[in-house]
């Protein structure tokens, strides 16, 4: 069994929560859309903590990229987006889901069978990497 700690550092990697919890963080994942500012600044966060010294954290990375009610990019622009975001780091998808939109507590029950597994993948992703990494 492993103690498990998942902290929700807000989108500023400069910020002194975020290096705090760079500093003890054992994986990083990084949620988007497919929005261009979105995907931008995904990108600066991998760049800015990369130039930082926390190229461990990078290479290992998850990015999770989650369709919202926002409208769409291209699908020429999705595609360069998540090839921008792919380079070394695994992706995991995760459909728009109606359940998720309102707001309020999840409730795994009322999500799409689609969304449940999107998530169970990602689960499982970051289960499997965090068990290769050295204690």
């Amino acid at each position: 069994f492993k103690q498990l700690v998942v902290i929700d550092s807000g989108n500023n990697c400069l910020a002194e929560n975020f290096v705090a919890a760079a500093d003890t963080a054992d994986l990083l994942v990084i949620p988007t859309g497919l929005q261009r500012a979105d995907v931008q600044r995904a990108l600066w966060t991998l760049q800015t903590l990369h130039e930082a010294g926390y190229e461990r954290l990078v290479e290992n990375a998850v990015v999770v990229i989650s369709e919202g009610t926002r409208g769409k990019e291209s699908a020429a622009a999705a595609k360069e987006f998540r090839e921008a975001l792919s380079k070394k780091l695994d992706i995991i998808d995760v459909p728009y889901d109606p359940h998720l939109d309102r707001g309020t507590v999840v409730d795994m029950e009322l999500l799409a069978d689609k969304t449940r597994r999107a998530y169970e993948n990602l689960a499982a992703l970051i289960t499997h990497k965090l068990s290769k990494l050295d204690s």
